[in-house]
């Protein structure tokens, strides 16, 4: 179900643009596997399919054993393959969010009308660009699976993947996404004017 290279190429030739995924031979007009929606992935027949795939359509096609995508990994829609989450990535499997119809913690709608589930994250962008696949701020995440909350004398900007000391403990309090440093700067200011 991992992603192969023509299948990374593909994604990331369409990350700069507004639509989804160019039509793959697995996601277009005439042929669409349950594994293109978000979220969701599909296997290839065989390991050969792989190996033989032609210089006009390098894209496997994979339209078998589609299932929700695996916790650690992001399947964008019309690409029926998973592709690892970055370090700093939380990527657990979505839950269902009953009153939004929605999968939690990310923003994608489940194909209505059948019996799938959320999988895991759908797309990945730059830490700026979205909040959806990053590791909150105020916590870390050593994996792509795991998320704790910054303890009490550290803090942790988004996409952390461990705890940052603080200068002074008593200044970061639980969940702190920075270092409140505000009593550094009154000393700074004060030692200016003395001087």
């Amino acid at each position: 179900m991992m992603c192969s290279k023509a299948e990374i190429e593909l994604y990331l030739s369409s990350l700069g643009s507004k639509s989804i995924v160019r039509i793959s031979r697995n996601c277009n007009q005439f042929s669409w596997a349950p594994g293109c929606q978000s979220g969701w992935a599909c296997s290839a027949p065989d390991a050969n399919s792989l190996a033989n795939n032609s210089f006009e359509n390098p894209v496997p096609s994979r339209s078998e054993n589609c299932r929700p995508c695996c916790p650690g990994f992001f399947c964008p829609r019309g690409l029926t393959c998973m592709m690892p989450c970055p370090l700093g990535a939380y990527c657990p499997l979505g839950t269902l969010n009953k009153t939004t119809n929605l999968c939690d913690p990310y923003s994608y709608q489940i194909t209505p009308g059948s019996n799938q589930t959320c999988g895991s994250a759908d797309s990945w962008a730059d830490v700026i660009t979205t909040n959806d696949v990053f590791c909150p701020p105020g916590h870390h995440c050593p994996t792509t699976t795991q998320k704790f909350n910054c303890s009490k004398g550290s803090y942790c900007r988004k996409g952390s993947t461990g705890e940052n000391k603080c200068g002074w403990k008593s200044r970061c309090k639980g969940n702190s996404e920075k270092e409140n440093i505000t009593l550094f700067g009154g000393i700074l200011i004060v030692s200016s004017a003395i001087y």
